[in-house]
């Protein structure tokens, strides 16, 4: 059997019996065209797109037949696009109810923003790591003058900065579940 880091013993052992369901002559290989079906078989059907960058990606043999190694590299592939795909429309969802629009324009408030992380109770401070974040660009850039300066937190941000502090966020305490 295949070891996977990224697909478990039940999604190896579905993707092997689908794979031996279209290999009919027991080479260890099928062909690159039967791919959409055996994704289906398993229960991944993919959209046009995912089959055509999928085919792309895949080391078929010049015979255009696709040996169990690639399959399993393919799975793996499709399975961490999905994943990020995911979470990246979470990320969206959650900047819109922001208020932020859907095409990442806009802004949002930091204040609603950190209600929403209070209500996970997650003790992340947002206006406190982006004063941090100010300060660090400062020292990076301007020259001291001894000066003592007070950095004050814009009250609304980009979706860039937005996307920053919830990757952050999940770093720290994992994807907030969905209730």
């Amino acid at each position: 059997m295949v070891f996977s880091a990224v697909l478990n013993h039940v999604e190896l052992e579905r993707a092997k019996n689908a794979f031996d369901s279209f290999d009919k002559e027991g080479t260890g290989r099928v062909n690159i065209w039967d791919l959409r079906a055996i994704l289906e078989a398993i229960g991944q059907p993919p959209t046009d797109e995912e089959l055509i960058s999928l085919t792309g990606e895949v080391e078929a043999d010049d015979d255009g037949l696709l040996p169990f190694d690639e399959f399993i590299k393919l799975l793996e592939k499709k399975k961490q696009t999905s994943s990020r795909t995911a979470e990246d429309t979470d990320t969206i969802e959650a900047w819109v109810a922001l208020g932020g629009k859907v095409d990442k324009t806009g802004k949002i408030s930091i204040e609603r923003f950190q209600e929403l992380i209070d209500s996970y109770e997650m003790s992340l401070n947002v206006e406190a790591i982006l004063v941090s974040k100010i300060e660090a660009r400062m020292r990076a850039t301007l020259i001291s003058t001894g000066t003592p300066r007070q950095i004050v937190a814009p009250r609304e941000i980009e979706y860039d900065t937005y996307a920053d502090l919830c990757s952050m966020e999940e770093r720290l305490y994992g994807a907030p579940s969905k209730s």
